[in-house]
């Protein structure tokens, strides 16, 4: 691989691994309450960091002129895992997410009519 494409695949990755790091920031300081968006963010900095572990590895492999793991196949590879996980982030975000909201309204409103501990 050309050295100029090596330096573009680098920035790349060091800019994936910063947004994993703002991410997981984000997450630990619990800037969003709602847990849902916390759990989103938690999801996008696993893939993220994970997608920036397996590029940084390729891309060593890659400058060190190693044939098997240096070779771009495995970037197609990786870009395909990667929309997997993303339609896997979507699904869950579109899916699930109104889903368990509508579920925790509903025990809300539940446990609303039930009567508390007394305190002693």
């Amino acid at each position: 691989m050309d050295p100029f494409g090596l330096k573009v695949i680098f920035i790349g990755l060091v800019i994936l691994l910063i947004g994993a790091v703002i991410l997981r920031v984000l997450v630990y300081k619990k800037i969003k309450t709602d847990p849902y968006v916390n759990r989103l963010y938690r999801k996008i900095s696993n893939l993220l960091f994970t997608l920036s572990g397996a590029g940084f590895i390729f891309w060593f492999s890659g400058y060190q002129g190693a044939f098997i793991l240096g070779m771009r196949f495995w970037y197609l590879i990786l870009k395909l895992i990667a929309l997997v996980w993303i339609g896997l982030i979507i699904r869950y975000w579109v899916k699930e997410v109104p889903l368990k909201k509508s579920e925790r309204k509903r025990k809300q409103e539940f446990e609303r009519y039930l009567p508390k501990k007394r305190k002693k």
